[in-house]
Parts: C-alpha cells; structure tokens; sequence
C-alpha cells in the first residue's frame, strides 16, 4: 500500500492539487533519508485535507504498521523524478490516465489475477453495461433517483464511470459522489476505488487545490458481499467484516452492476459460510455463480 499511497499523492501533485514534493527536481540522489522525509511529508499534508483522509484514513500510519525503509522511499521517489534524455519527467501518471491503476494493482499482485480475477474491465464493456442498466434506470427515474452498487468493485471502473454519468447528467459532484456505492474484498482494490474517485470528483468540481474540497461521502468499503459485508478470510475464521460494507449492502439500490469475480473459493472457511448461505455453493464454488 506504500506504493499506491505514493502513486495517489504523485497524482495530486501533477494536477496541481497539493504542493510539489514528490516530482522532479535537484536532489541529492545519495540521500536516502531526505527522500524518506520528503515522501512522509507529502502523504502526512495530503492526509491532513479532509478529502486525502478519505483515501488515506484520517490519522496517516504505515500500511499494516510497516514504515517503509529509506532505500525504498529513495527508490520510490526516484522513479517520479527521474527524467529522460530530453530532461523531461520519466514518470508521468497523466500520460497513462485511469490505466496506470489497473496495471499498478496488477503488478503489486500477481497472485490478484488468480485470486481475485482482478482484470480491468474493458472500456467498451463498462460502457454498455452502463448504458443497458445506469442510463435506463435514470431515463426511466430520473437520475435524482438512482443510486448505484457494485459488490464487487475492485479498483472502481463502474463506480468512476457511473460517477461520470450523474454528473454528466446534470448532478452537482457532491450529488453524483453520494450515489455511487461500492464493496470489495481487496484493502488495497478499495483503496484505488476511493482515490479515482477522489481525483475524479476534483476534477468535476474544478478544484484548484485538495484542501478547498468538502467532505467527501465516499461509500466504498472493505467486505464480501456474498457474505453480507462480512470477512472471514482470516486464520481462525474470526469476522473481519466492515460495518461500513455491511451498511452499504443493507440499503436499497436501483442499479446493481459488476464484473463478478470468476474464480473458485479458495480457503475452507469462505467455502463453509457459501454452503450455509447458498445452495447453489456445491463442488468447487464458483463465485461467480452464487
């Protein structure tokens, strides 16, 4: 998580969001601990906005209690300020767009695609999608209406993209954030999910810096919706479920969309809580069929 924490707030700082401390610039490259401390300084100002504790948790800590080493700050920070041949930045999160997160999360964890199936869907496939159900719902409702949930959310590309339709409907940023919702086993998938729609809402809401934004009802958390917002993917089988997930999967919503993971369950205790749940949870179990 160090690694998509730093992505977030390099991705600030390129548009302008929050102070420049991540980007190129004349550094000693020796330093390791000057690179710690910048790269602590620039999560620890993005964390005191209310908008960068919405990602980032209100009081920042190391992902999992785990500080970063300086060679790893030096190395990190060095990839954003490294330049090519023509003295240009290497290293610019813009030229990838929404991309760079897909391929972030990918890389960080192989084992996701065989885990999780995480794939980015597919651009054409998120558009049809939504304009088969989304679009329908609010021609139908109006888009005052609607509220949209993916149980399975991932890194966000249905949440971003139905963010995109309210708002390109007429709903005000703030509006179009409360109507989009969304759940996933992944602490670092949901944390992605919650940084594009941040960095989305700035850039609907013009904001010039990430301090002038509101409080930002971010409705994406942490739990297994086939299991009611629940967890049991942990040593023991103890719940570590998220009552922010088991809230959001307890309301009613008029549009229901995802990309069901299409992989098998893997560890026993998930397996034991489908077949109490589901009798459609035989053999194998796969997920996507429950």
């Amino acid at each position: 998580e160090w690694i998509v924490t730093a992505v977030f707030v390099r991705a600030l700082e390129e548009r302008g969001l929050t102070e420049e401390r991540l980007g190129p610039r004349e550094v000693d490259p020796g330093n390791a601990a000057t690179a710690s401390e910048q790269l602590d300084a620039a999560i620890e100002a993005v964390a005191r906005t209310s908008a960068g504790a919405a990602v980032l948790g209100q009081r920042w800590s190391p992902p999992c209690g785990i500080s970063l080493s300086a060679s790893g700050a030096a190395a990190l920070v060095g990839l954003f300020r490294a330049r090519d041949g023509k003295d240009r930045p290497l290293v610019r999160l813009a030229d990838e767009g929404d991309r760079v997160w897909a391929l972030l999360y990918q890389e960080l964890s192989p084992s996701s695609t065989e885990t999780s199936t995480l794939i980015a869907t597919p651009d054409f496939i998120g558009d049809l999608t939504l304009d088969l159900s989304l679009s329908a719902a609010m021609s139908e409702w109006g888009h005052g209406g609607v509220r949209v949930l993916d149980p399975a959310c991932g890194i966000g590309d249905f949440l971003t993209k139905a963010f995109s339709r309210f708002c390109g409907a007429g709903l005000s940023p703030l509006a179009a954030l409360e109507r989009v919702h969304g759940v996933d086993l992944s602490p670092v998938a949901t944390r992605i999910a919650r940084a594009r729609l941040v960095l989305s809402f700035a850039e609907r809401a013009r904001a010039s810096r990430l301090e002038d934004l509101p409080p930002l009802p971010l409705s994406v958390a942490i739990g297994d919706a086939l299991l009611g917002g629940r967890s049991d993917r942990a040593s023991g089988g103890a719940d570590q479920g998220s009552s922010e997930a088991e809230s959001i999967l307890a309301r009613r919503y008029e549009v229901v969309v995802g990309e069901p993971p299409f992989a098998r369950a893997r560890d026993e205790v998930s397996r034991r809580r489908y077949r109490e749940l589901y009798s459609s949870a035989s053999g194998s179990i796969e997920l996507g069929a429950l």
